[in-house]
């Protein structure tokens, strides 16, 4: 594998094997072997019920379904208000919660217990959206602010050249994002979710093209992070328009659920990264991302009104009702946004697509507004990257390694002075002789400039 590859590959792993360590841990074990039950008994009923001949009570689906809804309240008012007492009176209270909601929605007193748990599950449904969408943008920023893949990334990148790392799949992905917002726009109806979602689309791919133009001369690594994001949008924008075109009914997405786990992970391992020591041993990547997740301290503003562990019992809590409302949609119970005018008639999961964009573009511009005025969201959208100083322009060392491949420079004789060189250094400065020398990087970039020179020669 390329060193790239495996920069990106070890921070993905790092994050799925921190959260994973992290739920499965003495602090969160319980509350994990908790959500699993759940939510295994209620995918695996649903699957039963919906793609077999086995017949399913709907009466049993529906108290899973009201188990399910209620224990994701217990965590989320637990982690709200109990977020510092004893476990087992967080787990006392979770389940008094769980068997409260179930009797109150099944309750023959309470009329339109259906329709109630649909406004309750479509509410966690919208915020965990809002919670993946604004994580997205943290994912992005602690990938390039890595030390490893933002070394790679940046290798020979002047500080003082503002361009946007791939720029070039940036201005490619605008053309393409304002072809598909304008195809949307104009197969939309006026004052419907969809009209208003294309010119989301619209204004956000022409906001876009700001960071692209290159005015800028530094804090590359910010611009080049909200043009990341603003990239991942296409994929939610072609299936926007996907939709749209085909006109085909909303259905749960494979791949929305693994990345909504994948996201979930990412929270939560970097909510408890301060609260609990994970595991025996941390990998120098490991402290890498602990150290880069500090970022405004919003986290730990946050852990100190509701505790580390209330903040993981509250993401758990409503990562449980966007799955409940994958549920309700498979099992087609019926979509509570027929209530109103603006939204009758759409899917949950295309209205899902649709939040995304607006907030998107929420998080678009609140980020260009606070990087100049808040100087603290500066430094943690503009992270200082290993430039490595002494690495020559990228055309100077392809035209070097083409004159060594070919056999047209001799390298041995300057590799070998450089070597002896660097070794000189070290054992001056242990012996504390104070004679002036240079420093190994500038060994390393003058013996580039040499090979380069006379590769150009």
């Amino acid at each position: 594998m390329t060193y790239i590859e495996s920069a990106l590959g070890d921070f993905i792993k790092t994050i799925l094997t921190r959260g994973i360590r992290t739920l499965k841990s003495k602090e969160y074990a319980p509350y994990s072997i908790f959500l699993l039950v759940m939510v295994f008994a209620s995918t695996i009923t649903t699957f039963i019920a919906r793609f077999t001949e086995i017949k399913v009570s709907d009466v049993f689906v529906d108290y899973l379904l009201y188990i399910e809804l209620s224990v994701a309240f217990g965590f989320i008012i637990v982690g709200i208000l109990l977020g510092r007492v004893r476990h087992i009176f967080q787990i006392g209270s979770i389940i008094a919660i769980a068997i409260i909601g179930t009797l109150l929605l099944q309750s023959d007193n309470i009329s339109n217990t259906t329709e109630i748990s649909l406004y309750l599950v479509a509410t966690l449904y919208i915020i965990w959206i809002a919670i993946a969408t604004f994580s997205t943008f943290a994912l992005f920023r602690d990938l390039f602010a890595s030390d490893v893949f933002g070394t790679i990334l940046f290798l020979g990148k002047p500080e003082d050249d503002g361009k946007v790392m791939f720029s070039e799949l940036g201005w490619m992905l605008v053309i393409v994002n304002i072809a598909l917002g304008y195809v949307i726009f104009d197969k939309a109806l006026p004052d419907t979710p969809l009209y208003y979602t294309a010119i989301s689309i619209l204004i956000l791919s022409v906001i876009a093209i700001v960071p692209l133009l290159g005015f800028q001369k530094k804090n590359d690594v910010f611009y080049t992070v909200i043009t990341s994001f603003f990239m991942f949008a296409t994929i939610k924008i072609a299936l926007i328009a996907f939709r749209a075109l085909t006109s085909t009914s909303g259905s749960t997405s494979f791949w929305d659920t693994i990345f909504s786990l994948f996201m979930a992970l990412y929270a939560i391992q970097g909510a408890a990264v301060k609260g609990i020591k994970i595991g025996d041993k941390s990998t120098d990547l490991e402290e890498e991302l602990m150290e880069e997740q500090k970022g405004l301290g919003i986290g730990e503003t946050i852990a100190k009104v509701l505790s580390h562990r209330g903040i993981v019992l509250l993401i758990l809590g409503i990562l449980m009702g966007y799955h409940t409302m994958q549920i309700q949609t498979i099992l087609e119970r019926g979509n509570i946004f027929d209530n109103f005018d603006l939204t009758a008639g759409s899917d949950i999961v295309f209205l899902g697509y649709q939040t995304n964009i607006l907030i998107t573009l929420f998080i678009y511009i609140m980020s260009m507004i606070l990087f100049f005025v808040v100087p603290a969201f500066k430094r943690y959208a503009n992270p200082e990257v290993n430039r490595i100083p002494w690495a020559p322009p990228y055309e100077d060392l392809k035209i070097m390694v083409a004159g060594i491949k070919a056999g047209d420079i001799s390298w041995k004789g300057d590799a070998a002075k450089l070597a002896i060189g660097i070794v000189s250094d070290k054992v001056k400065a242990k012996l504390g002789i104070k004679k002036k020398s240079k420093d190994k990087e500038n060994r390393i970039g003058s013996t580039l400039n040499k090979l380069i020179g006379r590769s150009k020669k």
